[in-house]
């Protein structure tokens, strides 16, 4: 998304680097979202920046976690997911969520 070195940038400035990609509806999965949480979870409560260009695939994945990880009803998740930024990407989390 960037025409620039994130993860050099990141490295010069002594911070760490992680990449989770996620392409769009496509990388809306429990598999990212489990990613990002085992991530979150590494880090054990480190300062940390979570982003994306929107901050929509971000929320998509907070909100498959809170859901499947952290057993909130559909619309509570999707709350939480918005909370992250999940704006058009809702549909697909409904999709994951319902399957």
């Amino acid at each position: 998304e960037t025409d620039w070195d994130e993860a050099e940038l990141a490295r010069s400035l002594g911070m760490e680097f992680h990449n989770i990609p996620v392409a769009g509806a496509d990388g809306v999965t429990s598999e990212n979202a489990r990613k990002l949480q085992d991530l979150l979870t590494s880090l054990e409560g480190q300062p940390t920046l979570v982003h994306c260009a929107s901050s929509n695939r971000v929320g998509a994945l907070r909100a498959l976690n809170a859901a499947e990880s952290g057993g909130e009803p559909l619309e509570s998740a999707i709350s939480t997911g918005k909370a992250w930024g999940l704006t058009s990407l809702e549909p697909a989390v409904r999709a994951a969520l319902s399957k």
